[in-house]
């Protein structure tokens, strides 16, 4: 089964005029309601609390996927974009622990001296 979900009353045509940043597929993948997840969803899924979902996905913040569609209040992402996008960032944040270790490694190194 494949869904369709239009943005509703308010259009996306209404929202681009009003400068709004939608941050959404332009001609979005056609999608089966499993592989949608909401901003609760993701939040559970990331451990965060909804805002900080809501928040990534306004400002932009690391590269956050752009939403599938849905509507104003309620937005869907696609399961695979989220989760792509959380592992990279994990890896990301594991890469810069890891370069900080190192830092402070030589650091503390250089203090014994």
């Amino acid at each position: 089964m494949i869904v369709s979900i239009t943005v509703g009353v308010v259009t996306v045509a209404d929202e681009v005029e009003r400068g709004e940043n939608l941050r959404v597929y332009e001609d979005p993948p056609a999608a089966r309601p499993d592989e949608l997840v909401s901003a609760p969803e993701i939040a559970d899924m990331l451990g965060w609390p909804r805002t900080k979902v809501w928040s990534y996905y306004v400002k932009g913040i690391s590269g956050f996927p752009p939403a599938w569609g849905g509507w104003p209040s309620n937005r869907l992402w696609l399961r695979a974009d989220i989760e792509a996008w959380a592992e990279q960032e994990r890896d990301r944040h594991l890469k810069a622990a890891e370069a900080l270790a190192a830092v402070n490694k030589r650091g503390r190194a250089a203090r014994r001296r």
